[in-house]
């Protein structure tokens, strides 16, 4: 999931950086020559409060929790994405929920087989 979200973060980048009403080719090139000339803000970088909800800052908030292994708080990030980078982040979202619900499933069943474990051995005494 990580590796994967290194390619979706420079797409979904790119695209919050073209310019409202411009989705075009045109538009595009302006978001591919913004991302590389502009620097992404650094989740630690505190966003300005009229800015804060802003793709580049929810993007990069995102960044770190999956970096975390935190994909739950990664997702509700994501969730706050509008447009054309929401769209960018649709695939990745839904893989992200498919493992959020598996490591669940796996965790429930841990959980039932410690109990299993711990039943059976104090029955065996």
């Amino acid at each position: 999931m990580q590796t994967k979200f290194g390619k979706v973060y420079e797409k979904s980048r790119q695209a919050a950086l073209v310019p409202a009403g411009r989705s075009g080719l045109e538009g595009q090139l302006v978001g591919a020559m913004l991302k590389k000339l502009k620097y992404a803000p650094s989740p630690d970088d505190p966003a300005p409060e009229e800015s804060k909800d802003d793709a580049e800052y929810v993007l990069a908030r995102a960044r770190r929790h999956v970096q975390l292994g935190e994909l739950e708080r990664a997702m509700e990030q994501l969730d706050k994405l509008q447009g054309q980078v929401a769209f960018t982040v649709k695939d990745w979202k839904k893989n992200a929920q498919d493992r959020i619900a598996a490591d669940k499933a796996l965790h429930v069943i841990k959980m039932e087989v410690a109990l299993m474990n711990e039943s059976l051995s104090n029955a065996v005494e």
